[in-house]
């Protein structure tokens, strides 16, 4: 049976609404969707794994959200379909079932999705032999970013292990989305929003264009080609043991030779670098599957003369100060401070 009672609306985070009004400005692109799989080799218990899915979702309020606009203002509400489960794709009478289900999948991310209509997230197990499976989860952006995607996955993960053990799973960890929005009201009306505005209106006043490996797109993109690498071990020891030796961490060392990359391809001295931050700031905020995060500019002056042991410091110096002030919106120091271009390097996403 599906839930019909009326439901309480709410605004958008602040995250949500620059992505809102860019797919409403292109509502045919796909790109909007957030999407992975897992690959399970080994025995499963598919009614299990879907029980477990079942119950992480349902007790993920963003997974449930629905979209309207009144006077030009978006909103959205919390609508859970009790009787929802996951889709089961038989693919085993396939001749190459792994193919099968990657080219379902492409074909599904490939399809623009209706941000007023439609459920805007899929889970799908995709059966391709007696121990070999695939779980694929796709979601719209509008829903979670990548943080909130790793709450839910984890939810799943825990809530299998102890249907599988014949336990109960605990409580839900999740936070509730409507604290969540008080907690970024709070942000805007206690003046931290301004503080965060001349922190970074004064960092980026004088900076110069972003630069990068490439032009500058004419356009948002409608789709995206990852390739991943892996750094040789010694390159690898090389940052750990230069991270070391200045008492900083490893991302820092990553930053600090992404920088004297650009600056030695482009002969930039003033690099801005684009790093990917979750925003949640509070216990709560880190409890609640969601979409706030963040894109903030990392300005970074690199001089030939200078030795790299330097160069790290002002990185870990830069990066703790930036950090700070991670809520302020990108877009809105776009606009505020007709900064556009300036803050279009690439990004830099670490993952530990």
């Amino acid at each position: 049976m599906t839930n019909t009672g009326r439901a309480r609306r709410l605004p958008l985070t602040a995250a949500q609404s620059g992505l809102w009004y860019a797919q409403q400005m292109d509502p045919g692109n796909p790109v909007y969707a957030i999407a992975e799989y897992l690959e399970l080799d080994g025995p499963l218990d598919v009614a299990i794994l879907g029980a477990a899915l079942r119950q992480a979702v349902l007790e993920t309020e963003s997974l449930h959200l629905r979209f309207g606009e009144e006077d030009g203002e978006p909103w959205q509400e919390v609508r859970r379909p009790e009787d929802w489960w996951p889709t089961v794709v038989d693919l085993t009478s396939e001749p190459d079932p792994a193919e099968a289900a990657r080219r379902w999948m492409r074909d599904d991310l490939a399809r623009a999705q209706d941000v007023l209509g439609e459920t805007l997230f899929a889970e799908v197990i995709f059966r391709l032999g007696a121990e070999h499976h695939f779980v694929y989860q796709r979601v719209h952006h509008l829903l979670l970013d990548g943080y909130g995607a790793m709450l839910v996955l984890g939810r799943v993960t825990e809530i299998h292990d102890a249907l599988a053990a014949g336990t109960e799973p605990g409580p839900s960890p999740f936070g509730s989305l409507s604290r969540l929005l008080e907690e970024e009201a709070d942000y805007r009306e206690d003046g931290t929003e301004e503080a965060d505005h001349r922190f970074w209106s004064e960092r980026m006043a004088d900076a110069p264009d972003a630069v990068g490996l490439a032009g500058a797109p004419v356009r948002m993109p409608t789709s995206l080609y990852r390739v991943t690498d892996d750094l040789p071990r010694e390159t690898a020891a090389g940052l750990q043991a230069a991270a070391r030796a200045q008492r900083t961490g490893l991302p820092t060392a990553v930053l600090t030779a992404t920088a004297i990359h650009l600056h030695r391809f482009t002969g930039a001295r003033d690099v801005v670098l684009g790093l990917p931050v979750t925003t949640r700031r509070t216990s709560h905020a880190r409890t609640v599957p969601a979409t706030v995060s963040n894109i903030i500019p990392l300005r970074i002056r690199v001089r030939p003369d200078q030795p790299v042991s330097a160069l790290l410091r002002e990185v870990a110096v830069e990066t703790r100060l930036a950090l700070r002030h991670q809520r302020y919106r990108s877009e809105d120091l776009r606009r505020g401070a007709n900064l556009g271009r300036r803050l279009t390097g690439p990004s830099v996403n670490i993952i530990p």
